[in-house]
């Protein structure tokens, strides 16, 4: 029973110990630095009674919405930096290392609270497919098996891969190649979808010179 109760003891202290810690690792250092500081040098003009440019900083007691007000804050650093604020007729005045410190724990809560924010991947670039891919796509969804990007400029290659959408370029010749591609599938399928059965490969790859041969000879006009 004796080592039960010391169990529940040495467990509930580690888990109390454990809560401080954490919570000392988090809390920010703002109340000791940030707080006084505006207390000692803002709070004449900003602080309850006086709210010039309706900034009343006795209200901000901690850190939570700093990301928020953020705008508002790089104007107060911005201030404090130029010397703008306290103003010059105020005697006492901020030293360097007082501005100094004031500007780090500020900078230093933007960063904890930066942290806590959910990732953010970034935007997908849109992309081309490369000539693999738009030869595998014809095939899946026309089923006509022949390649229509043999004559598609070479995909252009970063990191070792040719498909990464920052990298793969769109030019004019592409475009063309496009084109010609898109007749040259038409014609396939449309000939697929009147032929169920399907001739042998001997006499579907005639047709299809012949396609070719017609195609080429009308884009040359």
């Amino acid at each position: 029973m004796m080592m039960f109760n010391r169990s529940w003891i040495l467990f509930a202290a580690l888990g109390l110990l454990s809560g401080i810690s954490s919570e000392a690792a988090v809390s920010p250092d703002f109340q000791k630095v940030a707080v006084p500081f505006m207390e000692k040098f803002c709070y004449e003009c900003h602080g309850g009674k006086k709210t010039k440019a309706d900034l009343d900083l006795k209200q901000i007691k901690d850190d939570k919405n700093i990301l928020q007000d953020h705008k508002q804050w790089r104007g107060i650093l911005h201030q404090v930096n130029t010397g703008e604020m306290p103003p010059e007729k105020q005697i006492l005045r901020p030293s360097a290392t007082e501005i100094a410190a004031f500007n780090q724990t500020v900078e230093n809560s933007f960063t904890r609270a930066e942290a806590k924010l959910p990732l953010d991947p970034g935007r997908v670039t849109s992309r081309r497919l490369n000539r693999t891919e738009y030869n595998n796509t014809v095939r899946d969804l026309l089923t006509v098996d022949y390649n229509p990007a043999e004559n598609f400029p070479a995909d252009d290659i970063g990191y070792g891969f040719d498909n990464i959408g920052d990298v793969l370029s769109m030019s004019p010749v592409h475009l063309e190649r496009y084109l010609d591609a898109a007749e040259g599938i038409a014609a396939r399928a449309v000939y697929l979808e009147f032929h169920p059965n399907r001739p042998h490969a001997p006499q579907l790859r005639c047709f299809w010179n012949q396609v070719d041969t017609a195609r080429k000879m009308e884009s040359g006009r």
